[in-house]
């Protein structure tokens, strides 16, 4: 009996960290966005700087205006 009860506490645990879970996922998408979102900007910000003197000579608009 003591270890049937053991085993369902064993498994009640799992419940509460079910919504646990659920609230670190969305904890977790807005945490790897921010990075993202700087890793994107650091790589396209990169490249233009050397860019914009070829934009200039072919008279094409700089690409900082599309990253903005």
């Amino acid at each position: 009996m003591a270890s049937g009860s053991c085993r369902r506490e064993g498994k009640s645990p799992k419940l509460p960290e079910l919504p646990e879970e659920g609230e670190l996922m969305p904890q977790q998408q807005q945490q790897h966005r921010a990075p993202k979102a700087r890793q994107i900007v650091l790589p396209f910000v990169e490249p233009p700087i050397p860019q914009p003197s070829k934009y200039k000579e072919f008279g094409l608009p700089e690409p900082k205006k599309a990253i903005h």
